[in-house]
Parts: C-alpha cells; sequence; structure tokens
C-alpha cells in the first residue's frame, strides 16, 4: 500500500485557517448544543459570587469555586479544538474535568477536609518539584533566577495551611495521608464508580496516553492501494467531542451546586444534562 501524507505542506496561517473554517461551520450545524455555555457560565456565576477564602470556615466553597472556574476553561478549550476539526484531542481536556469530578464528590463527602487536603496536596507536590529543581541547579552550578524566592514563597504559603488545618482541628498527616497523591482508580472503588472508571476515565486515558484509540480519525485508507495521514482538520467527531466536554462540565456543576447547598443550581444542571443527553441521541 502506498503511504503518503497531503501533498501540499501548509504554514501556519494555512492550518489556522482552515480550522476557523471548520469552526465557523461546526458552530453553525451545533448552534442549539452551544447555546447551553452561556447557561452553565450563569451557574458558575451563581457558584463563585459568595464569601471565599481557604481561611473561611467553609473553604469548600473556595476551593469549589477554584474547581469550576478551571472545569469550565478545559470545557470552553475542548469545544473550541474539536469544533476547530481536532476532536481527538478533545479527551485529553476533558479527563481533567473528569479528575475534578472526584474530587468535587470527595468535597461533597468530607467537605472541609478534602478541600484543605485539596490545597495542601497541592502545595507540597509544588514544593517537592521546586526543592529538586534547586537541589539539580546547584549540584551543576546553574543559575538559581528566584527560585529559591519562589520556593520560600510556596513553604511560606504550606505553614498558612497548617496553622488553618490545625484551627479546624484536623492532623495534618491524616490530610496528607488521605488526600495526597490520589488514585483515580481508589477513588473510583471507594465511590462506587468503577464502571465510570472502567469505561468513560479508560476511554479518555486512552488519548492521553496513546494507545491508539484514534488512529481512525487522521489515517485515511479510504482509497484503494493508498493510505494518507491527515495533519489537516477532520470533520468526524467534532460534535461528539463537543457533547463529551459539556456533560462532563454539567456532572461537576451539579456536584458544586450540591457543596454549597444550592438545591436550585442543582436541579437546573440535571435539566441540563437531560438536554444533553437528548444531543446524544441524534448523533446515534
Amino acid at each position: 500500500m502506498k503511504q503518503i501524507d497531503n501533498k501540499e505542506c501548509w504554514n501556519w496561517n494555512e492550518f489556522s485557517a482552515a480550522m476557523d473554517e471548520h469552526l465557523s461551520s461546526h458552530k453553525h450545524e451545533s448552534k442549539d448544543l452551544l447555546q447551553l455555555v452561556q447557561e452553565c457560565d450563569e451557574i458558575v456565576s451563581r457558584i463563585v459570587e459568595r464569601p471565599l477564602s481557604f481561611a473561611h470556615e467553609r473553604p469548600q466553597d473556595f476551593v469549589t469555586a477554584l474547581l469550576i472556574t478551571r472545569s469550565f476553561r478545559l470545557c470552553i478549550s475542548a469545544i473550541k479544538i474539536s469544533l476547530s476539526g481536532y476532536p481527538e484531542i478533545a479527551p485529553n481536556l476533558t479527563r481533567t474535568i473528569w479528575e475534578i469530578g472526584l474530587w468535587l464528590f470527595l468535597i461533597q463527602n468530607d467537605p472541609i477536609s478534602a478541600s484543605l487536603g485539596f490545597l495542601l496536596s497541592g502545595v507540597e507536590q509544588e514544593i517537592e518539584m521546586m526543592e529538586y529543581d534547586l537541589q539539580e541547579r546547584c549540584s551543576e552550578k546553574e543559575c538559581l533566577g528566584n527560585l529559591p524566592k519562589n520556593l520560600q514563597t510556596w513553604k511560606d504559603y504550606r505553614e498558612t495551611l497548617e496553622d488553618i488545618i490545625g484551627k479546624h482541628g484536623l492532623s495534618l498527616e491524616d490530610l496528607q495521608k488521605k488526600y495526597g497523591r490520589l488514585s483515580p482508580w481508589k477513588v473510583c472503588k471507594n465511590l462506587g464508580l468503577v464502571r465510570a472508571y472502567k469505561i468513560s476515565y479508560a476511554f479518555m486515558s486512552g488519548h492521553v496516553h496513546e494507545r491508539g484509540f484514534v488512529n481512525e480519525v487522521f489515517l485515511d485508507e479510504s482509497q484503494a492501494g493508498v493510505r494518507k495521514f491527515v495533519l489537516s482538520p477532520v470533520c468526524s467527531g467534532c460534535i461528539e467531542g463537543v457533547l463529551d466536554a459539556l456533560n462532563t462540565l454539567i456532572a461537576n456543576l451539579c456536584g458544586a451546586a450540591a457543596i454549597i447547598g444550592e438545591s436550585d443550581l442543582e436541579e437546573k444542571c440535571r435539566e441540563i444534562g437531560d438536554r444533553i443527553s437528548k444531543f446524544w441521541f441524534k448523533t446515534w
């Protein structure tokens, strides 16, 4: 079989123009679906419009706002890249939204401990990376730049967190043990989400870790005796990428609404989820 790629080699402007063309076309085709973005934005606004501080008596509100903002930004990115003709990239972003959802489950079950555990695990991993980097730079006699100063800033932040954890009557060691370096599999198993892990998470992980799940997206063998490796935007799978991202986002929004105790927002999220499901049925 003859193996060829595109006969022309494009520059960035040509790739960008092709992506914009696909985006414009798919936006028109999926305009009803994309209207859900504004409704999700309104829900996010409700979630973050409250007193927010990790030092507050409800650190879960602050952490939930962080996680939902991150989820929304990832979703918007997944939507745009999918509609622009690179739908096989969207699961790389959607998987992170899904992983954020695990933290939201944990926070629902143990609001203060899980929220402070989330912050603590992040700062400790940051410090660990920076300390190793500093050690290597010193060993190789490389420029340290602002690394020592930045490392001290993170250590000061950790001390502040440790003080807050103590004020809540929590054990630093217990939080480190329970919430440091979480395993998605163990979390899903404990939460009764084995099916979701075995199907949804495995599917997205196959994209992230490259298991050949998406070869058919860019490998064109439709012409007898010719195999084409497509670098330019494609048409197939674009709407599905959007649906996956929105569906995962709305699940996180529903969890966030439960954490802050807004039952009307939970109901709104479920209603949007039902509409997403109807869009799914149209693609089958």
